[in-house]
């Protein structure tokens, strides 16, 4: 599936003093602490914090042409340490940043450091930035910030759809081992949210619509991703060994969903090969801006 929609992803790290327990849904606070460092440092009718977290894009769907909340511009993800943060850790997190949001890249340099200061609020702990470094396609670290060094340069690394080249699957099978919480799109009563059709055209669904938002592609209607990827339906889970993990986010809300992995065998699974690598980068599913529905791909 060509797409004009491209990412960076970046490891963002800190030195910590003191001592801090983590909760257990540590990217949901994070988020929060940097949804109130964006309005502290360039206030809340800001163009970078309008677009962080008030952008919508016209409803393709709609008849009467209604608006709707556009999904984040970016992913926090892989919260280390896990647990408990100790004088001499290296405190870090992944952020994934799509499309036109790395417009904003050097205004948010003040608002990470600022994250850290709103993350560690009320506990006897101090969380500094130390450097920033950009992962390319291959996975090798580029560092564009260090405080050691001081200096700083812009990302230079997209990632992008074409940076996987097509490759035949040999033994017609190939594994999603999920990582984070994955959390279905629509609600279900048994596994059928598992199907192969279904992830992949989630997926595609999401592909296109951050295109649409954070790359100025046309909009593409949910009806007609799904009609281009019927023949996936033929594709069926060979092995599900999944665990159910709820986490207690704030204000009592219980987030439901599966880690844990799925096999699936078919026929001409390369076709999709290509979107599940690109996608490993994108999640799928609920709650895709806290690092939920973030898996890995195997095959052979």
């Amino acid at each position: 599936m060509p797409t004009s929609l491209f990412l960076h992803h970046f490891i963002i790290r800190y030195t910590v003093e003191g001592t801090m327990p983590l909760p257990e849904f540590a990217a949901d606070k994070l988020k929060s602490a940097f949804g109130n460092a964006m309005a502290f440092i360039h206030g809340e009718e800001s163009d970078i914090a309008q677009f962080f977290f008030h952008k919508k894009y016209a409803d393709p769907e709609s008849k009467t042409g209604s608006w709707r909340d556009a999904p984040a511009p970016y992913i926090l993800r892989n919260v280390q340490p896990e647990n408990k943060l100790v004088s001499g850790d290296i405190f870090s997190f992944e952020l994934i940043l799509f499309g036109s949001a790395n417009n904003y890249f050097n205004a948010l340099m003040p608002v990470l450091a600022e994250t850290a200061k709103r993350f560690s609020f009320r506990q006897r702990c101090e969380i500094n930035l130390f450097s920033i470094h950009e992962l390319d396609s291959r996975g090798v670290s580029h560092e564009i910030f260090g405080t050691r060094g001081n200096y700083f340069l812009l990302p230079t690394h997209p990632i992008r759809l074409a940076d996987f080249p097509a490759i035949k699957v040999t033994n017609k099978v190939l594994t999603l081992n999920f990582k984070t919480s994955f959390q279905p799109t629509n609600d279900f009563d048994d596994l059928r949210g598992f199907n192969f059709f279904e992830i992949v055209s989630q997926l595609a669904k999401r592909v296109h619509l951050l295109q649409h938002v954070y790359a100025n592609a046309t909009t593409i209607k949910d009806t007609d991703v799904e009609q281009r990827y019927q023949a996936a339906k033929k594709i069926k889970p060979l092995k599900i060994d999944l665990n159910n993990k709820s986490f207690a986010r704030k204000r009592g809300h219980i987030v439901d969903g599966y880690t844990g992995e799925i096999v699936y065998k078919g026929d001409n699974l390369q076709t999709y090969l290509q979107l599940l690598l690109f996608g490993q980068w994108l999640h799928v599913g609920k709650n895709a801006s806290l690092g939920c529905g973030q898996y890995t791909l195997h095959y052979k």
